[in-house]
């Protein structure tokens, strides 16, 4: 005979499968538990739970039913026939509402499909030409420090900066009174301190140190005699309460005592009126 209807997929694939033999042997010991009474039913019962719980948790497998699993084939088919409508219901629809354009994604700007213009963005440059004489030109194009000058000309031959100086001092027009050194006087302030202030403070601060140093021992001293104080006290008075202890269980004891002297006493009499009666 043969079967023509669909296979039903597993309960459990492997991976659960073997999750699944893990956490059992995990809990076997509550699990295979052969007591039933009250409790034991109870921590089987919130032990299968914890089980479930952890289960779901770290299975990793999707959850999947059969119109997710008709969406995925239709996302991922190669074609080859009519085109199948997605039914979506009406929760899909409001969720889909919601989440816009994240849903199905926006289309790729790498697509064939993608929109292009065939009109020219690039601007059109026309060059202008620009009269240049035969002359010898000088121009400075580029200075990389003070003393570092680069001078190109028309016909592309570098100048020697000594040239270049001799032109620009026979370019300069005379000065007509030569320049001096004008030295403007200014009322100099007293920088740094004399040696007899600076040795002054440094004493009043070793003073002070010293002052210090000395009432901050003083008053560890007299810190250390406080506690040896307290600490002498403290056992004095434990030796007094010791004591006070001692005396009254040994006071309690000869009581006991003479009272089981008179009672073995009165025991004795009885005994003796007994023997005479």
């Amino acid at each position: 005979m043969e079967e023509n209807g669909k296979k039903r997929s597993p309960n459990f694939s492997t991976k659960e499968e073997a999750i699944l033999i893990s956490l059992l042997k995990k809990y076997a010991t509550v699990i295979e538990c052969k007591v039933t009474d009250h409790k034991a039913n109870y921590e089987k019962t919130a032990t299968w739970k914890k089980i479930q719980d952890e289960f779901n948790s770290i299975s990793g497998e999707t959850y999947r039913n059969h119109n997710y699993a008709d969406q995925k084939l239709c996302v991922r088919g190669t074609g080859g026939g009519p085109y199948t409508d997605i039914k979506c219901s009406q929760l899909d629809e409001d969720i889909k509402q919601i989440l816009g354009a994240r849903i199905e994604g926006e289309m790729s700007q790498f697509d064939g499909d993608q929109g292009h213009s065939d009109e020219n963005e690039v601007d059109s440059f026309s060059p202008e030409l620009v009269p240049v004489s035969n002359g010898l030109i000088i121009e400075e194009i580029t200075i990389a420090s003070d003393n570092d000058h680069s001078y190109y000309v028309s016909n592309t031959q570098e100048l020697d900066e000594k040239e270049v100086k001799e032109k620009e001092k026979e370019n300069e027009p005379p000065l007509e009174q030569q320049v001096t050194n004008i030295s403007i006087a200014t009322r100099k302030r007293n920088m740094y301190k004399s040696e007899s202030t600076v040795s002054s403070r440094v004493e009043q601060w070793a003073e002070g140190k010293t002052a210090m140093e000395s009432a901050k021992a003083r008053f560890l001293e007299e810190e250390q005699m406080l506690k040896l104080n307290l600490l002498r006290e403290k056992h004095e008075l434990e030796m007094s309460n010791m004591k006070r202890k001692a005396d009254t269980e040994i006071e309690m004891m000869k009581e006991e005592h003479q009272a089981k002297i008179k009672m073995i006493k009165i025991q004795t009499l009885l005994l003796q009126h007994k023997k005479k009666v």
